[in-house]
């Protein structure tokens, strides 16, 4: 059985993908099925071991990945259990049992942002409300009952009317311009961009984000992130380029652990490594 059908019928594709449910679902492109299958064996491999070293006996390891698929989808599995809720598909969401508008959505530039707001207090939405009144697209979010935080959230998660507000705000502006201004407001609203488009954003070149690494195989550097934040102490950046499969076997295997090459060698041949 391939990687897709394994999704599929894991569950994972009820989850993944656009919100119109005629589109078609989305599968992973990473052999995301068999990297689930192998985390369980490797949970199994390492259980097995301590317990070999404890009682001297080995043990017999079955791993199915449908199962290993179908308990790794996040929340779909206990909201059957306890709820008895089938999970919709979300854009750029996590799934869930209640169909909710896009939050991704267009600027006047073509680009797009995404709109998730887990709060709004009371200084970030009076400027929100000041941005909409200079751009003429407030409408019914100037009414007074709006400044309760509580029935502002409760109309963002079960209303329209926030909902629809940003989404004219959004509209109204260019991207660029939506993603400065609402961060500059503590709204933390995203512009969604090609990666390639991210060499260019003059914050990262501020922070000296990038890092060039050598591809000899293509013949050329790639730009890779420094490192998930900054600290020169602890030289956080990229040593090189991922590993290829295979190409730290033996280092792995007799440096590391010890094995004799002839082993290694066995192993190759068995077709159990690389």
């Amino acid at each position: 059985m391939n990687d897709a059908a394994h999704l599929a019928l894991g569950g994972h594709m009820a989850s993944s993908g656009y919100s119109d449910p005629t589109l078609t679902p989305i599968g992973g492109q990473g052999h995301q099925a068999w990297h689930m299958g192998c985390v369980f064996a490797l949970h199994g491999i390492t259980l097995t071991l301590f317990d070999r070293m404890t009682t001297g006996e080995g043990q017999y390891i079955d791993v199915s990945i449908h199962d290993a698929c179908s308990i790794g989808t996040e929340s779909a599995v206990p909201e059957w259990l306890y709820n008895g809720a089938t999970l919709y598909r979300q854009t750029g969401m996590h799934a869930s049992a209640r169909r909710r508008p896009d939050l991704e959505l267009p600027t006047a530039d073509g680009m797009y942002v995404i709109a998730v707001n887990q709060t709004f207090g009371d200084r970030g939405w009076a400027k929100l409300i000041e941005w909409m009144e200079e751009k003429g697209v407030a409408g019914e979010l100037t009414d007074p009952k709006y400044r309760d935080e509580a029935v502002r959230m409760a109309d963002y998660r079960q209303g329209t009317a926030v909902l629809d507000g940003i989404r004219r705000l959004i509209a109204a502006c260019k991207g660029e311009e939506v993603f400065t201004r609402a961060q500059l407001y503590g709204i933390s609203w995203g512009l969604v961009r090609a990666p390639e488009e991210n060499y260019d954003v003059a914050h990262y070149q501020q922070r000296d984000f990038w890092r060039d690494v050598e591809h000899p195989e293509i013949g050329r550097a790639i730009r890779y992130p420094r490192g998930p934040f900054m600290c020169d102490a602890l030289g956080i950046a990229p040593r090189g380029r991922a590993p290829h499969l295979g190409e730290h076997t033996r280092l792995v295997l007799e440096g590391d652990l010890g094995l004799p090459a002839a082993q290694v060698d066995a192993l190759a041949a068995a077709g159990v490594v690389r």
